[in-house]
């Protein structure tokens, strides 16, 4: 077995130690979606790195110390990904296969929009973060203002979902952020939020999942302003904390309910 296999087997033991330790404390769905999700994108990176003695070993390390101290992962429940990581999100999809999932998720992600109700009108950020969790897998939609916040969202709930900033740049700036194939990220522009992705042969495709039918080519939402305020998440490992996603409304459909 090789020096990679022998972290990624450790990384999968682990990460099934991790989940039978937080499972009575925090539910069992979300921690095992968030298993599930590591498991993946960690080994993603092993393979990809191949480096033994660099993020490799980093993520051994950390498995173990997930391990050690469950109450401390599951307090976050996300991880930023090392500088040294190169994930590869794509695995070869084809354009036209992640434009499909791209559309599809729109769909979804916010079925009960209403342009009369400020509940379902209103909820952009949660709607960015719901979509971008879905580009992840996760079968989720975004939930409505609460009436605890009369004024919508906060955006500074993005930016702790994430544990990233957002940075104000123009369209040049914003082409060298999600220059790589496979970047996604959430922008702000005139108070709203929406997303972008960079799909591989294509370039930058902006989308905003909020109205019913959604904006599949929401382009011209970037273009009329001088600036937007932009964050990437695609290098973010893992899922926002459970109490942010109450927080936002976000909610794990039932597969049942799909059928």
């Amino acid at each position: 077995m090789t020096g990679i296999n022998r972290a990624v087997s450790a990384l999968s033991d682990a990460t099934v130690q991790i989940t039978t330790a937080m499972t009575d404390r925090f539910g069992g769905a979300l921690v095992h979606l968030y298993r599930d999700h590591v498991s993946v994108r960690v080994k993603s990176a092993l393979h990809v790195v191949g480096d033994v003695d660099g993020p490799s070993a980093s993520y051994q390390r950390a498995a173990e110390d997930w391990y050690r101290n469950p109450a401390m992962a599951t307090a976050a429940l996300h991880v930023t990904t090392p500088p040294t990581a190169n994930f590869d999100w794509f695995d070869g999809s084809s354009a036209a296969s992640i434009n499909r999932e791209i559309d599809d998720s729109l769909h979804r992600v916010n079925p009960r929009y209403n342009e009369h109700d400020p509940r379902w009108a209103n909820n952009c950020i949660s709607v960015a973060n719901a979509h971008e969790l879905r580009r992840r897998g996760f079968d989720v939609e975004a939930g409505p203002v609460a009436e605890k916040l009369p004024d919508g969202f906060y955006h500074v709930q993005t930016t702790l979902a994430w544990g990233q900033e957002f940075t104000r740049v123009d369209m040049n700036g914003l082409r060298h952020m999600f220059r790589e194939p496979g970047a996604r990220g959430i922008l702000l522009t005139d108070d709203h939020e929406l997303n972008v992705e960079n799909v591989p042969g294509v370039g930058l495709r902006f989308v905003d999942g909020q109205p019913n039918p959604p904006l599949t080519d929401a382009t011209h939402l970037v273009r009329r302003v001088e600036s937007v305020w932009a964050m990437r998440v695609d290098n973010v490992l893992g899922i926002p904390s459970r109490s942010i996603l109450e927080d936002l409304g976000i909610r794990f459909v039932d597969s049942a309910e799909r059928q």
